[in-house]
């Protein structure tokens, strides 16, 4: 008996040893990563060029990363970016979003476009956007690994293999991709680039440049073959599978058109489907389902139950249930908050499956990303289905924190202190302010402190009017509808009275022609995207796209939207176009009214006109009523 104990002790240990070893979990090793990821860029971090000295690349550069991450709606999230001195044709995303450029990457861009000029002359005069071109595919090649979270997936199969502290320590080698990973990148590079407005045969003729230099240390472009394959071999990966490039293009342009206008859902969910068959990690899938879901869930619920709009972070062209919540806004019935809540949306008044998705793809982002709008979009969910108050507003809250360039999370966070009855006082305070302190926006330079870092511009992907809208609603239901009305009046006037013809006319087409008319004058359309809802002929060699209304039978279709992109030759008058002055613009067609979906909205003779400016630059110009 005076033996047990020991044979206990021994039993208990040997025990110990048979147990399984910890195995880290997925969020302790993306923090690894991110440590790992850290110290390198500390290292990096020493040779970095001052801001001040950057010149005028800094124009280019933000020019192609806001298209290729902001207008994709890859991503609305902190972006830094970091020139380092090195003759190496350089260029890498690491995983919380900081993006390193080499001086040798840009001074090898800038040698392809001064060749390139002394054989084509003519185009020396578009010299910076020769320069964008050529940059674009470097940063969609980034784009595209950050999108499929493959430095994380790369990392987590060598940690897996050494232990995440090893592999931590050497994170370059940590995070080479497989052959397949390489193969999935470049394909999404090219969608990325075709998505962004660019030309995808760009990449193409990257890879095929690339086939010129040998991969020995130091040389031009050695850090492309860091992969094991060579480029001659992914480019002939892509040439095969032309038709799947073709597909994935497709289907997440869908999605994006499905955000954009508010409709086709049952389509953006199909595409979600399929392209979640090949891209099972992509964070950028996750971030377009939990979007799309989120306003799909809303719009089977009626704006009475809704009681205030939810701000997105992305840029919307249309958005159908904004007349229904500018009357609810000026209904004498609007309910009235409390210290306990307004009541919240039953699960049952939204599909609850939808509702699940929604908040599972939000998680799964969210889990890798740090994004405060979209975490505040997350807080609206959140209150808006499972009544999670306290959690919303926690998170609300933080996001509104963190927010710095745009108004979705404050905007959002007010919106549920008031449904939420928390703070009644503080939500209208924040709306007043953003109220009034939004217009500065319009003064904003795009380009920020020449001795700041270098910080990728967000955008503004909400819309003014919302805001209105939603200051309006708190007003009435604390009984000030003199201030709501005045608002309302405001929102009135930026509406403004809608032209039964519009008197623009673009080479001889304006809108409400029929496609009869608009065949006669551009002849028929290279390609035609087209849904349920809509149908949008694209003329590639005038740089237009024209969306077409919803057809009455027997009747031709007629023109309810015409976009002229970057390079387009056509005018909406007064000789201004893509590539002119905002200065320029608006000394032909007055100021803006309001801003929305990164753009600034004119009203031109009743006709609603929508310019992209980057840079004070016109980047596109769409028409509409």
């Amino acid at each position: 008996m005076k033996r047990t104990p020991f044979f206990f002790v021994i039993s208990c240990i040997l025990a110990l040893i048979c147990l399984p070893a910890h195995t880290a979990t997925d969020a302790e090793i993306r923090k690894e990563l991110h440590n790992g990821a850290r110290q390198e860029l500390l290292s990096i971090g020493t040779k970095e060029i001052a801001p001040a000295n950057v010149g005028d690349w800094r124009e280019t550069i933000d020019s192609a990363l806001f298209m290729l991450f902001r207008r994709t709606e890859l991503f609305r999230g902190p972006l830094r970016i970091m020139i380092v001195e090195d003759a190496t044709v350089f260029s890498r995303i690491y995983p919380e979003g900081i993006i390193v450029l080499s001086s040798g990457l840009l001074d090898y861009i800038d040698l392809q476009v001064f060749e390139l000029t002394v054989n084509e002359p003519r185009r020396a005069r578009d010299h910076a956007n020769e320069r964008e071109r050529m940059l674009a595919p470097f940063l969609a090649y980034n784009a595209a690994r950050f999108a499929l979270d493959l430095d994380f997936r790369s990392f987590k199969r060598t940690a897996k293999e050494i232990g995440t502290s090893r592999a931590a320590g050497n994170i370059s080698v940590s995070m080479l991709p497989s052959n397949s990973e390489i193969q999935q990148t470049d394909q999404l590079a090219k969608v990325l680039i075709k998505l962004a407005g660019y030309n995808p045969e760009h990449y193409d003729s990257l890879l095929n440049h690339m086939r010129k230099f040998s991969p020995i240390p130091g040389n031009s472009l050695s850090c492309w073959f860091d992969s094991p394959i060579e480029p001659s071999e992914r480019r002939i990966f892509l040439e095969k599978n032309v038709e799947k490039t073709n597909d994935l293009t497709s289907a997440f342009s869908i999605i994006l058109q499905t955000l954009r206008n508010g409709n086709a859902y049952q389509d953006a969910i199909s595409a979600v489907t399929e392209l979640r068959e090949t891209m099972t990690s992509s964070m950028y899938l996750s971030r377009l389902e939990a979007l799309m879901l989120h306003h799909y869930w809303l719009s089977t619920v009626q704006p009475e139950k809704q009681i205030m709009k939810t701000f997105f972070p992305f840029a919307s062209v249309q958005d159908p249930s904004r007349e229904l919540f500018i009357q609810l806004a000026k209904s004498k019935k609007n309910p009235t908050s409390s210290k306990s809540g307004t009541q919240p949306l039953k699960p049952e008044e939204g599909p609850s499956t939808i509702y699940n998705s929604a908040l599972f793809a939000y998680e799964t982002f969210l889990s890798a990303q740090v994004d405060p709008s979209f975490s505040s979009t997350q807080a609206m969910l959140l209150f808006q289905g499972r009544k999670d108050t306290n959690r919303a507003l926690e998170i609300a809250e933080s996001a509104s924190r963190l927010e710095s360039q745009d108004f979705v999370a404050k905007a959002n966070y007010a919106t549920l202190l008031f449904l939420s009855g928390k703070d009644t006082t503080e939500a209208l305070r924040i709306m007043s302010r953003l109220l009034s302190s939004n217009r500065l926006f319009e003064d904003k330079k795009r380009i920020s402190n020449l001795s700041s870092p270098l910080l990728l511009d967000i955008g503004i992907p909400g819309d003014e009017r919302d805001l209105l809208i939603n200051h309006a609603i708190m007003l009435n239901a604390t009984k000030n509808r003199s201030s709501a009305t005045k608002l309302l009046e405001t929102l009135e006037s930026w509406e403004g009275k809608k032209a039964l013809n519009s008197k623009l006319l673009l080479r001889g087409i304006s809108l409400g022609d029929t496609t009869s008319e608009l065949i006669n004058q551009w002849g028929h359309p290279e390609s035609i995207a087209y849904n349920y809802y809509s149908e949008t002929w694209q003329f590639p060699k005038l740089e237009v796209e024209v969306s077409l209304e919803q057809p009455v039978e027997g009747k031709d279709p007629r023109i309810a939207r015409i976009t002229l992109n970057q390079g387009s030759p056509v005018s909406p008058g007064g000789e201004i176009r893509t590539g002119d002055s905002r200065n320029d613009f608006e000394q032909t067609f007055g100021k803006p009214m309001y801003r929305s979906g990164d753009c600034e909205v004119y009203s031109v003779e009743g006709t609603r006109v929508t310019v992209l400016y980057l840079f004070e630059r016109i980047r596109s110009i769409t028409i509409s009523n």
